[in-house]
C-alpha cells in the first residue's frame, strides 16, 4: 500500500520508500503524481530522487479589529422577563441544596456549558453590608458580581498544581457593599458563571452529576432576607438553535445568544481598536476582525491562532472561528497558547457562511450572472416559515467586502426545505437538493 509522509520541518525534502504491503486496486486520485523509484535489496521501492517540499505560505496580519462591550445584563432595569425563574425547591444533582435556599443549580434549568448568568432581586435589606456567593464551576471557574450595576468584584478558583487530578470545583466569594447601597429600596444582584464542564465519571461515583452554577446566596447582616432569583444561559437550553455547531458551542452571554459570534454579523457600528487594547471595563467584550487566507494549491498545512501576553494579565477569551468554538484561552493559567483552525472551518479566501443567504438583486436570477446582498440579518431574509421547496443559486465563488456579499452563479437547484428556518442569524435554513433547475 502506498504511503503518505510528512517531514518534520516545513522546509525540508523528504525522500519515499514503498514498503510492499496490501495493494489496492482501481482508479488512482488524479493528484497523485509517479516517482521514478528503485528497488532495494529488501525489496522495497526507494524514490531515487529527494521529492520537493511543501510550498511557502504566507499568513495575513490580524488586524482590522472592532470591538464591543456587552454586559447589559449587569445593568439595571435590564429586562430578564423572558428568563427562567429559579425557584425549584429539589434537584437532579449528586449535590445537596443548602438549607433555606431555592435550587440554584444550572442544570436543573437546563443549561450544561459555558456561562450562566442570574439576576436576583431583594428589597427592605438596609443592614446588608455584603453578600457571600457560592458556586461550583470546576476547575478555574470563576464568576463576575455587579449591584445595581456597580461592579463588586471577581472569584477565580484556584489553578490546579502539576500533575493534580483533583482541582478545586467550588468557592465562596464575599463581596462588600458601599454605604451607597446600604438602602431599603429594591436592589438587583446580578452574577455571571463561567463552567468549565463537568467531572467525569470516575469509577461511578457521580462526580458528573455535581452541580454547576451557584449553590448558595446569603446577606450578611440580613441573612434571611429572601432574594428572588431568575437563571439564563445557551439560547434554547436543551432546546439548542445551533443545530450545525451542536450544545458545546455556546454558553449564555448576550452576544452568543445575540449571534455575535457569526461570521457576517454586521458589526459595522463597533469601535475599530488596535490590539493589544487595555480595556479597564469589568465583564465582558467582544472583539471581531476577518482575514483572507490564500493557500498554495495543493497545500496541505495545519494552523493555529497563538496568543501571547504577560502572565500577570488576569483575562480570558473564547476564540470563535466562522462561528465555531475553537476553545478558551486563560492568560493568567495556560498553559495553551495555541488554537487549532482546523481545515474544514477555514476557508480559502474570505468565507462569509453565515449570512442568511437570500440575494438582494437581481430578483430573478440566471446562470451566468453575479448576484449581490448583505450580511447576516440586514440582507432582510424572509421571516419564514419558507416554502417546501425552494431555487437555490449555485456559486463557485463567494466574496464579501465589508457588509456586502456577491459571487457568481453557475447553476440553479431545488431543494425540499427542512423546518426550523427563522430570520435570526442563528435560525439555520437547510434543506435537500431534489432536482437541478438549470
Amino acid at each position: 500500500m502506498g504511503r503518505r509522509f510528512k517531514s518534520g520541518r516545513p522546509d525540508q525534502k523528504v525522500q519515499v520508500r514503498r514498503v510492499p504491503g496490501p495493494q489496492l486496486t482501481g482508479r488512482q486520485p488524479r493528484q497523485w503524481q509517479p516517482v521514478a523509484a528503485g528497488a532495494t535489496a529488501a525489496g522495497s521501492l526507494l524514490a531515487n530522487d529527494q521529492l520537493a517540499g511543501p510550498p511557502d505560505i504566507s499568513l495575513p496580519t490580524l488586524s482590522s479589529w472592532v470591538y464591543q462591550y456587552e454586559t447589559p445584563e449587569a445593568q439595571p432595569g435590564f429586562d430578564d422577563s423572558s428568563w427562567t425563574a429559579a425557584s425549584k425547591t429539589s434537584s437532579n444533582s449528586s449535590t445537596p441544596i443548602p438549607p433555606g435556599q431555592p435550587d440554584l443549580f444550572a442544570d436543573d434549568y437546563g443549561f450544561h456549558h459555558g456561562d450562566v448568568w442570574y439576576r436576583g432581586t431583594y428589597s427592605g435589606a438596609s443592614a446588608a453590608t455584603s453578600v457571600n456567593i457560592s458556586y461550583r464551576a470546576g476547575g478555574v471557574g470563576m464568576i463576575e458580581a455587579w449591584l445595581d450595576g456597580t461592579f463588586l468584584g471577581s472569584n477565580q478558583l484556584p489553578t490546579p498544581g502539576i500533575y493534580s487530578t483533583s482541582p478545586a470545583e467550588s468557592a465562596t466569594a464575599t463581596f462588600t457593599f458601599s454605604a451607597a447601597l446600604q438602602t431599603d429600596g429594591t436592589h438587583e444582584l446580578s452574577v455571571v458563571v463561567r463552567m468549565m464542564g463537568h467531572s467525569e465519571d470516575g469509577n461511578s461515583n457521580n462526580a458528573n452529576k455535581a452541580a454547576r452554577g451557584l449553590t448558595a446566596v446569603t446577606l450578611t447582616g440580613a441573612p434571611s432576607a429572601p432574594i428572588s432569583w431568575k437563571i439564563q444561559g445557551n439560547e434554547g437550553g436543551e432546546n439548542i438553535t445551533d443545530t450545525v455547531r451542536g450544545p458545546m458551542n455556546n454558553g449564555g452571554l448576550y452576544g452568543e445568544r445575540a449571534g455575535w459570534y457569526l461570521p457576517g454579523y454586521p458589526d459595522g457600528n463597533w469601535a475599530p481598536v488596535t490590539l493589544p487594547y487595555s480595556d479597564t471595563q469589568p465583564g465582558v467584550a467582544w472583539y471581531r476582525t476577518t482575514f483572507t487566507l490564500n493557500e498554495p494549491a495543493g497545500a496541505d498545512a495545519s494552523l493555529g491562532l497563538t496568543i501571547n501576553d504577560e502572565a500577570t494579565k488576569a483575562y480570558r477569551a473564547t476564540i470563535f472561528l466562522n462561528g465555531w468554538n475553537m476553545g478558551q484561552y486563560i492568560n493568567n493559567v495556560g498553559p495553551q497558547h495555541t488554537f487549532v483552525l482546523p481545515n474544514g472551518i477555514l476557508h480559502t479566501g474570505i468565507g462569509p457562511p453565515a449570512f442568511k443567504g437570500f440575494a438582494a438583486s437581481p430578483s430573478v436570477p440566471a446562470c451566468g450572472t453575479n448576484w449581490v446582498t448583505r450580511v447576516g440579518g440586514s440582507s432582510s431574509p424572509p421571516a419564514g416559515p419558507l416554502p417546501d421547496y425552494l431555487g437555490v443559486i449555485v456559486s463557485s465563488s463567494v466574496s464579501q467586502t465589508g457588509a456586502a456579499v456577491s459571487g457568481d452563479t453557475t447553476g440553479i437547484v431545488v431543494v425540499k426545505t427542512d423546518p426550523g428556518y427563522g430570520p435570526l442569524p442563528t435560525e439555520h435554513g437547510t434543506g435537500t437538493v431534489v432536482a437541478t433547475a438549470r
